[in-house]
């Protein structure tokens, strides 16, 4: 009788399951760029096609209104400072949200809630209303609460959190340039206005704020596209503006509702900072950098994707703008009638 012969297969060895692992490590290491340049890409397209949505809205307003929307209206410091609308709220009814819209209260403030202001939905707004065409996917932040630095608190809900965005209005750029003291407060994106002889039009943005209290210039001398002599292609109307993770940078991120300072508004600064998008380095670095010290750091623009940022121009044109750009031709582009060369 034979004798039937066992067979018994070899187990691996430690080391060739160490070479396994680090072959398939090595593997996954050169594949993980590639999915990560491609999940970028793809961020970058669905940035892009949210600010061409924003653009088609404004374009939408201007067409129905003949003017394009202020960036936000204010009143004067001496009359009890209070800040209303914006851009953002302005064209909701031609974002598809026109019920959204019918529930802010534009003859109040926009920080106007309970219990100061019973009824009031302008701070719920503000709070709790999440917009997807105002977030980009590759800000780190978007959909957090914060509380924009500078709300002044109080009982009628200023220290209230608000709802992080993306994007900010260009108002035009700080009067600084024409003004012999550095640091102007007006960089704040506080109210321009075409009455008044100190602000010159040169300086306006796109979506400037507006003063109340000059209600005939508010009303009858808000910008069209006919007043961009600089050109729409070359103008910027709407940008990237996305801070880093940190709690102090969360109180200068983007909030698409929020009308006071610069929290839906950015004034472009010649200031290498103001691509830093990182309020809290950048502050710290201010005395290093004058004469615009914080003033670049409150106007940030880009830190959302690599080497610059989505950029929304008057013609509805959504481009690329690399943060190499000169910086004089960067402010040069926030301007609507300059007189500037703008080439990039």
């Amino acid at each position: 009788m034979r004798q039937r012969r066992l067979s018994f297969r070899r187990a691996f060895t430690l080391i060739e399951l160490l070479v396994v692992i680090a072959v398939i490590a090595v593997l996954i290491g050169l594949l993980l760029p590639a999915v990560q340049k491609v999940r970028e890409a793809a961020n970058r397209m669905k940035c892009m096609n949210n600010l061409k949505q924003i653009g088609i809205a404004i374009h939408n307003y201007h067409d129905t209104n003949m003017v394009l929307p202020v960036g936000k209206r204010c009143n004067d410091w001496w009359n009890d400072y209070n800040y209303y609308t914006n851009w953002a709220i302005l064209i909701l009814p031609f974002c598809e949200q026109t019920p959204l819209y019918n529930l802010y209260n534009d003859s109040l403030p926009n920080e106007a809630g309970d219990p100061k202001f019973p009824g009031c939905r302008n701070l719920t707004i503000d709070r709790n209303v999440t917009m997807s065409v105002q977030n980009c996917p590759s800000d780190p932040n978007v959909g957090q609460l914060a509380r924009p630095i500078g709300i002044w608190t109080g009982a009628d809900g200023r220290d209230v959190q608000r709802k992080i965005s993306s994007y900010r209005g260009v108002a035009g750029a700080p009067l600084d340039l024409y003004y012999d003291t550095p640091g102007y407060s007006n960089a704040w994106a506080d109210c321009y206005s075409w009455g008044d002889n100190r602000y010159n039009p040169g300086n306006m943005g796109a979506l400037p704020c507006v003063w109340t209290t000059h209600s005939v210039i508010a009303n009858n001398h808000s910008i069209g596209i006919v007043n961009v002599t600089d050109g729409t292609s070359n103008t910027l109307m709407v940008v990237e503006s996305i801070q880093k993770p940190g709690a102090r940078n969360a109180e200068r991120a983007s909030f698409w509702a929020e009308t006071d300072g610069t929290n839906s508004l950015t004034q472009i600064v010649p200031d290498p900072r103001i691509w830093w998008a990182d309020y809290e380095r950048c502050h710290a670095q201010s005395d290093n950098y004058l004469p615009w010290g914080d003033m670049a750091c409150i106007n940030t623009i880009g830190g959302g994707h690599p080497s610059g940022m989505n950029s929304l121009r008057v013609d509805g044109s959504v481009r690329f703008v690399s943060e190499n750009i000169d910086l004089i031709i960067l402010h040069n582009m926030s301007t609507i009638a300059g007189g500037e060369v703008k080439t990039e």
